[in-house]
């Protein structure tokens, strides 16, 4: 759509100006006309190189993503049928505080994608944090358990950017020659091989579009997000949805987009 509005502008553009430059030889005052007609021109020129500026990287997007369109993602075969994870009748809480959660029951199967949802202060945040084993000294299970499939490899992605600068710099340096990741940030609107690190710091959302794209890129069991999407704008949400549908990855995840919820959760969990 972007590319087909950006044509549209630069040719009506021209076309008015071209057409007001023929307008002259029937006017009483040629030379207003013309002056008028070379300014609306030389707008018109510079607004197009701005246009066409957008409308190539806008069309590099596109190219990208239509030879990536169907990204080869791998599922482990050992999955296929086993379960992930099995909760039982969980229940836990901080210090001497009610439970926050009681009796709760979870089974995650292979490809499944679990949305856990709730209001603010329900539990959801410590939830994922017993998952992961980051249960503080007061964070305590009261009752249940939880069960793992063995040797299970999780990745965790928050909404707070987690790089430090030379972390990153190491962590993309490896992961741009991986050209599943190149191609996961290339449908996520995001060409790398045009950045140099030093010379473009990349905004909070880029950072966090480069973190969902070595986590879809990378050999993982199961993700584990919680709101990961802090800081994307539409576009970028409404692909991250079609790349995970496609990848078929294991996930649970927090989020408040009801409509990335309804789209990629195949079971969702109320707190």
């Amino acid at each position: 759509r972007q590319v087909k509005m950006l044509k549209v502008d630069a040719t009506a553009r021209r076309s008015w100006s071209l057409k007001t430059e023929k307008s002259k030889h029937q006017s009483a005052d040629s030379g207003f006309v013309g002056a008028i007609a070379a300014k609306i021109m030389k707008r018109a020129l510079h607004a197009e190189r701005r246009k066409d500026q957008k409308l190539g990287e806008r069309q590099e997007i596109l190219k990208s993503y239509e030879k990536t369109r169907y990204i080869q993602f791998v599922t482990h075969p050992k999955l296929k049928t086993e379960a992930i994870l099995n909760i039982r009748n969980l229940s836990y809480g901080y210090g001497d505080n009610a439970n926050l959660v009681n009796q709760l029951f979870l089974e995650l199967m292979p490809r499944e994608r679990i949305a856990i949802i709730g209001n603010n202060g329900v539990g959801k945040s410590s939830f994922l944090n017993l998952l992961l084993g980051r249960n503080s000294d007061i964070l305590e299970i009261r009752e249940g358990s939880i069960q793992w499939k063995k040797n299970i490899k999780t990745l965790y992605i928050n909404q707070v950017d987690p790089y430090h600068r030379q972390n990153f710099q190491c962590s993309l340096s490896h992961f741009s020659k991986d050209q599943k990741f190149i191609d996961t940030l290339a449908c996520l609107g995001m060409n790398i091989s045009r950045r140099k690190l030093d010379d473009h710091p990349f905004s909070p959302g880029e950072l966090k579009k480069i973190e969902i794209a070595k986590s879809l890129s990378s050999a993982t069991d199961l993700l584990i997000w919680d709101e990961a999407l802090a800081n994307l704008d539409l576009p970028t949400r409404e692909a991250i949805e079609k790349l995970l549908i496609q990848s078929q990855q294991s996930m649970i995840f927090v989020e408040h987009d009801q409509t990335f919820i309804k789209r990629v959760a195949s079971q969702i969990i109320e707190l």
